[in-house]
This record gives C-alpha cells, structure tokens and sequence, in this order.
C-alpha cells in the first residue's frame, strides 16, 4: 500500500478532475505521487480496454483495498464518482491524522523508556559490580525489547486477532481499552458516512464500514447490528440499541444517530460521532502521554532507591558482624 499522503494527493486530484467534468481516460493521464503514478497508467490501459474504474481497480489488490474498490464501483452505479473520490480523500486524511496523534503521544514515553534503559544498567556498574560489557549488553536488549515486541505484534497481528475473546479483553484493559474503542468508533462511523453518502444502502453501508474497524469484537459487533437491521427490518439505532457495548453507555452515539435517522440525515450524524470520537481519543491519548512518562520516572525512582539500600546495605553489612 502507498503512503497515506500520496493515496490522499491520488483521490484529490482524480476528486477535483471528475468534479471540473474531466473524462477518465484523461483525468488517469495526469501525473501521479508515489505508486500512483504506474497504478494510474494500468487503470488507463484497461479503461481503453473497456474496463471500468473500479474493474480496473480490483486488478490492483496491492494498491487499492476492497473498500476503495466497493466505493468507486457505488459511485459509478450511482453517478456520484465525485462524491466518492473526495469521501476517499477525506478518509484517508483522517487516517492519516490518526497515525500522526498515535505517533506523536508515544515519542516522549519511548524517548523516557530508551533513556531508562541506559540508564538502569549504568546503575549495576556501581552497584552490583556489573561489568561493563555484561551492562552494554543489558542496555542494547532493553532498547531492542519494544521494537522486538512491535515487530511481533505486528507479524502475529492475524493470528491473535482470530483468537476469541482477544478484542474483547483487550478492550477492557484501562485507558487503553477506551482509547482503541474512540479509534475504532471513529473509522467505523466516517466509513458509514462515506459509505452513505456515495449512494450504498444502509445495511450495505453498516458491513462495509465494520470492515474498516481494527478491533475484532467491535467488528463484530457491527456485523451483527447489519443482521439484525436485515432481520427486523429496523434502523441502525435500534439494532444498535440491541448490541450495546460497555463503553457506549458514556456516549451519544444514540441519541445522535436516532436524531439523524429521523431527519433524514444519517450520513451528517455518522460523521459528526466520528468527530466526537476522534477529539475524545485525542484528548485520552494526550492524557496516556502525560501519566506514561511519569510512570517510568516512579518506576525508574524506585529501582534507584532499591539498589541505593542494596548498596548501602552491603557497606553496613561488614560493621554489623563485627558489632554482633
């Protein structure tokens, strides 16, 4: 998959050409960022071919996931392109956001830990006579833990997300369970608004956006309020109602959702708990980068202290037989 800024300069340009009336076969002809640039030139090919933008597409599952293909197909069904592409840019934007909020909370907290973990060996020197290679080493596996522990997240991701039960107690675990559900809330309800508002029908809608959350039991969870949408022949917000999670009990996704609904304006109301969500997740993952680092000053204090009375202890030890 390309960079999210060059996937956001692609749907810009493609958004602001079919808006300006500019035919495919030209609007693909027009230099694009990235992997953009050779994907753009195959959808050319197959559009002289007949093809359609979104057949054309779906024959580049390594640039284009299946909820840009679905879309752009609704759009050509529904003559609404325009809509889609700038619903894509704006997707990804948000995306994009995200990844930079996420990015920024954890640099100070890493920066903390890496200056532990130098520092916390350098301590055994003096005070447990550690010899300084054996500390280089201590060192270099505390600084090397996170990053082996990411790239195992990240290599075991689709195994542990298959496993039962997993999302859920993740989601339960604190400040973390509520900053991945407000991250979660915020995909799935700006895909539902993108979704909507290129013309696919709500139950379509509800899966399509359930695709786009992280977190197994959430996605789930979303799934089934489509069944039973399709089943009782109700709306989001009453399945919803049926399949409430802990967390929705602090939030107005209801209320909001309800109100839309019967406005007629679900995809407005989609968009604006997306909003909500976001700024709460900002706000908890700020406080998480504020209570983190203070964690490891305490944690760091008090190993300082632990091996500070170890050491003294082992001075005084000598003099206390002799007074015995």
């Amino acid at each position: 998959m390309g960079t999210l800024k060059h996937r956001v300069q692609f749907y810009n340009t493609v958004a602001t050409l079919e808006e300006a009336g500019v035919p495919p076969l030209r609007a693909f002809q027009q230099r694009m960022p990235g992997i953009f640039g050779p994907a753009a030139r195959d959808i050319l090919a197959l559009l002289k071919q007949g093809d359609t933008v979104s057949g054309a597409m779906s024959r580049l599952p390594r640039v284009f996931s299946s909820l840009e293909i679905n879309l752009v197909h609704v759009g050509e069904t529904t003559g609404r392109r325009a809509t889609v592409y700038q619903s894509l840019r704006d997707w990804f934007q948000l995306v994009s956001r995200l990844r930079s909020i996420l990015i920024a909370g954890l640099i100070y907290p890493a920066l903390v830990y890496h200056v532990a973990a130098v520092l916390i060996p350098l301590i055994t020197i003096f005070t447990d006579d550690l010899p300084v290679g054996a500390a280089a080493v201590r060192a270099l596996l505390f600084m090397a833990f996170p990053w082996l522990l990411l790239l195992a997240a990240k290599s075991l991701a689709p195994v542990l997300s298959a496993l039962p039960g997993l999302g859920g107690l993740i989601l339960r675990v604190p400040l973390l369970g509520g900053v991945l559900y407000r991250l979660d809330s915020t995909r799935f309800f700006m895909a539902l608004s993108l979704c909507l508002r290129s013309g696919l029908g709500g139950i379509g809608a509800v899966r399509m956006a359930a695709s786009c959350c992280r977190n197994a039991t959430l996605r789930r969870r979303f799934e089934e309020v489509a069944d039973i949408m399709k089943a009782e022949g109700c709306a989001f917000s009453a399945a919803l109602a049926e399949r409430l999670h802990p967390h929705d009990r602090n939030t107005m996704i209801l209320e909001l959702m309800h109100t839309g609904e019967l406005a007629g304006t679900t995809d407005e109301a989609a968009e604006r708990i997306a909003n909500i969500c976001r700024e709460e997740a900002e706000t908890a993952m700020t406080r998480a980068a504020v209570v983190l680092p203070v964690l490891v000053y305490l944690c760091i204090a008090a190993y300082i202290g632990y091996k500070i009375l170890t050491f003294y202890g082992k001075l005084y030890a000598p003099v206390r037989e002799l007074l015995e």
